[in-house]
C-alpha cells in the first residue's frame, strides 16, 4: 500500500455513512423536499397533499419490498420509514397487508444490471409487480402514472420531462433518487413467475435519499492527493449524484472527467487507455464488471499500484482484481473475503494510515540497509588493510570483536532503525515507481561519506597510535582504542542512518525514535562493560578516562559530517550526487591503497 498510485473507491458505505435518510418525495405531481428528519423522534407523523389511493399504493410498494427482506438493502431500509410515518395519518398499515400476502409472493433481489429490486404478489387472478429502482431506468419502463387525484393516466412526453426535471433536481443536490412503480395484470398462472416480469409499469413517484458524508473523508482524500495518490470514485449511482458527492469529498471533477458506465462499456480498451484513464475521476452507474475492468485497465500500466475500497457484494470483483483491496467491517461477507484488509472502524482514514505505514516500512528497511552497508564496508576494509600493514598479518579486529560488531549491525540495528513509528511527512513525498532502487543516490552518498570517514579514522589510529595515545603499535591497548573508536562511530552513525535524505535535521522526529535511543544506550553501556571488565575475553585492555573522552569525541565527528552531507544533498541533484560519490569513492580508496602498499614495503624492509 505504500506504493499505491490510485485509489478506486466505492461511494455508498465507504465515502458516505452506512445509514441513509429519506429527505425528499415526489408524489402526485408535487415535490416535498422539506420532510422532517427521518432520524428524529419516532412519534413524528408526516402529512402530505396527496390522494389516499396514491399514498396507499406507495406504502404497499415500499412494504412489499422491505418486509421480511433477506440481506441488507440500505435504500429499502431508508424507504421503510414511510410505512411508519404515514400509518396513523392515512389509517393504513401496509406492513400488516404485506404480511397477509407472505405465502403468495416472490422476491427478486436488487440487480446491479437493471438497478432495481422488485416483488411479485398474486391475489386471485391479479398479479402485481412492485418495483423500486434507479429513477431514469424505471421511468423508461413506465407507460402510465398516478396523478394528484390518485387516478392512472398515460405518461406523456410532457409528464416525462416534468419527472426528469424533478429527478434531476434531487440528484443535483446529492440525493440518491429512486423511482417507485407498480405493474398489474390479470393472469391464469397457477404459479408465481421465476423471473421478474417485463410488463409496462405505472409510476407512483420518486424518493430522494440522503447519504451523509463521512466527516473524515474530505481531509483523508486531501492527504492522499498530497501524497501523490489519485482518488477515483466508482459508484452505481447517477452521474449528478456522484458528481455532487465527489465535489463535497474534494475529488476534482472540473479538471477531471466524469462519465457513466454505459458510455464506458461502449468504448474499447484502447480508447479508454488513450482518452479516459488519464483524466477520469468519477464513473457513475458502474456495474461490478465496469469496476473490475477499470481496475484491470489501470494495472496495464506497470508503474500503477491500484487500491480499491468497497463494502458491498457488487464491489467484490474489483476488490479481488486490485493490488490492495480494502473492505469496510460493516460491509458484506463477500466483500470482506475478496479484500486483503478489513477496516474495522469503517473509516476511510484507515487507507491513508495504511499508505503511511507502508511507506514507513520501506523507509525503515532503507535506514537499516544504509547503516549496515556503512559498517560492512568500513569493517571489511579495516580488517583487510590492517592485516596487510601488520608485520604479523593479524587483523586489528579480533573474531569476538567482530561478533559484537555483527550483533550491533544486525540484530540491534534492526530493532533500532526498523521499528521507528511513521510520521505525516511520509505523505508529503511523491509516489515511487515500482522499479525504483532500494538504495537511492542519497543513501549511496551517506554510505560513502560515513564509511570513508570511518575508514580514514581507523587507518590513522592504526598508524599513529603511538603519537596520539602513546600506545605500542598493535598491542592489546592499541587495538582496544581502535575497537572502541569504531564502536563509538557506529553509535553516533545511528542518528545519521535514520535520515535518508537531506530534507530534515538531525533532531527531526527524534521523539518518535525512543526504541533507537534505548538501544543506543544499551550498546554504549555494554561497550563500557566490555572494555573495562571483559578485557581477557575480548582481547582488550581498560582505557583511561582521557582515552574514553577521545574515543567519544572522534565518534561524534560522524554527526557534523552527516550534517555537511545532507547540506550537499539539498544543493545538488540526484545525478550529480551519484557522479560525486563514484569519483570520491574511487579516488579515496585508490590513494589509501597506494599509501598502505608503501607502508607494507617499508615494514618488510625493516
Amino acid at each position: 500500500m505504500g506504493g499505491a498510485t490510485t485509489i478506486c473507491s466505492d461511494k455508498t458505505g465507504t465515502l458516505t455513512m452506512s445509514n441513509m435518510y429519506l429527505r425528499a418525495l415526489y408524489l402526485g405531481g408535487n415535490l416535498y423536499d422539506d420532510l422532517p428528519a427521518t432520524n428524529g423522534p419516532a412519534n413524528t407523523d408526516w402529512t402530505i397533499d396527496a390522494a389516499p389511493a396514491t399514498v396507499h399504493m406507495l406504502l404497499d410498494c415500499v412494504a412489499q419490498n422491505t418486509f421480511d427482506a433477506q440481506g441488507h438493502n440500505k435504500t429499502n431500509t431508508a424507504l421503510s420509514v414511510l410505512t411508519d410515518k404515514f400509518k396513523r395519518c392515512y389509517s393504513y398499515d401496509a406492513v400488516e397487508a404485506a404480511k397477509a400476502t407472505a405465502n403468495s409472493r416472490v422476491r427478486f433481489p436488487f440487480s446491479s444490471v437493471k438497478k432495481r429490486s422488485s416483488v411479485v404478489v398474486k391475489t386471485g387472478n391479479t398479479m402485481r409487480h412492485y418495483v423500486i429502482g434507479a429513477a431514469e431506468l424505471v421511468v423508461q419502463s413506465c407507460t402510465h402514472v398516478y396523478n394528484s387525484a390518485g387516478q392512472v393516466e398515460p405518461l406523456t412526453g410532457a409528464l416525462r420531462a416534468q419527472f426528469e426535471q424533478a429527478s434531476n433536481q434531487m440528484m443535483s443536490s446529492g440525493l440518491r433518487t429512486v423511482a417507485i412503480a407498480v405493474g398489474e395484470r390479470t393472469t391464469n398462472w397457477a404459479e408465481l413467475p421465476h423471473a421478474a416480469p417485463e410488463d409496462p409499469l405505472r409510476l407512483i413517484g420518486f424518493a430522494g435519499i440522503e447519504e451523509p458524508l463521512r466527516p473524515e473523508v474530505p481531509s483523508a482524500i486531501a492527504a492522499s492527493q498530497r501524497a501523490g495518490i489519485r482518488v477515483m470514485m466508482l459508484t452505481g449511482d447517477s452521474l449528478p449524484t456522484a458528481q455532487n458527492i465527489a465535489k463535497r469529498c474534494g475529488i476534482d471533477i472540473e479538471k477531471g472527467l466524469a462519465m457513466e458506465g454505459g458510455v464506458f462499456r461502449a468504448m474499447s480498451d484502447h480508447e479508454v487507455l488513450a482518452t479516459v484513464l488519464p483524466r477520469i475521476t468519477v464513473l457513475a452507474r458502474a456495474s461490478p464488471l465496469d469496476k473490475r475492468r477499470m481496475v484491470q485497465l489501470l494495472k496495464t500500466n506497470p508503474n500503477e499500484v491500484v487500491a480499491v475500497t468497497g463494502d458491498g457484494t457488487n464491489d467484490a470483483p474489483a476488490l479481488k482484481a486490485a493490488d490492495v483491496g480494502f473492505a469496510m467491517n460493516s460491509g458484506s461477507d463477500v466483500a470482506k473475503r475478496a479484500s486483503d484488509i478489513v477496516l474495522l472502524d469503517d473509516n476511510f482514514v484507515g487507507m491513508v494510515k495504511a499508505t503511511m505505514w507502508g511507506r514507513n516500512v520501506k523507509a525503515n528497511i532503507r535506514k537499516f540497509i544504509q547503516f549496515q552497508l556503512t559498517v560492512n564496508i568500513a569493517a571489511c576494509i579495516v580488517a583487510v588493510i590492517g592485516a596487510a600493514i601488520n608485520s604479523q598479518n593479524l587483523s586489528p579486529l579480533k573474531p569476538v570483536q567482530l561478533l559484537w560488531l555483527n550483533l550491533i549491525m544486525d540484530t540491534l540495528a534492526a530493532l533500532a532503525l526498523a521499528t521507528e513509528l511513521p510520521s505525516k511527512h511520509l505523505l508529503e513525498r511523491t509516489v515511487e515507481k515500482k522499479d525504483s532502487p532500494i538504495v537511492t543516490s542519497d543513501m549511496w552518498l551517506n554510505i560513502a561519506t560515513q564509511s570513508t570517514f570511518q575508514l580514514l579514522t581507523q587507518m590513522v589510529l592504526l598508524v599513529k597510535a603511538d603519537d596520539l595515545f602513546g600506545a605500542k603499535e598493535f598491542s592489546d591497548h592499541h587495538l582496544a582504542i581502535v575497537f572502541n573508536v569504531f564502536v563509538m562511530m557506529q553509535i553516533f552513525n545511528f542518528f545519521n542512518a535514520r535520515l535518508l535524505t537531506g530534507e530534515h535535521s538531525l533532531f527531526f522526529d527524534l521523539d518518535k525514535s525512543r526504541s533507537m535511543l534505548a538501544i543506543v544506550a544499551i550498546i554504549f553501556i555494554s561497550q563500557v562493560m566490555i572494555i573495562q571488565y571483559a578485557g581477557r575475553f575480548f582481547s582488550v585492555e581498560p582505557l583511561t578516562s582521557q582515552e574514553w573522552m577521545a574515543s567519544i569525541a572522534i565518534g561524534a565527528l560522524s554527526l557534523p559530517i552527516g550534517a555537511l552531507t545532507r547540506l550537499f544533498q539539498r544543493r545538488r541533484g540526484g545525478d550529480d550526487v551519484v557522479l560525486w560519490v563514484t569519483s570520491c569513492f574511487t579516488g579515496v580508496y585508490a590513494r589509501l591503497l597506494r599509501c598502505f602498499r608503501s607502508k607494507k614495503r617499508d615494514s618488510d624492509t625493516k
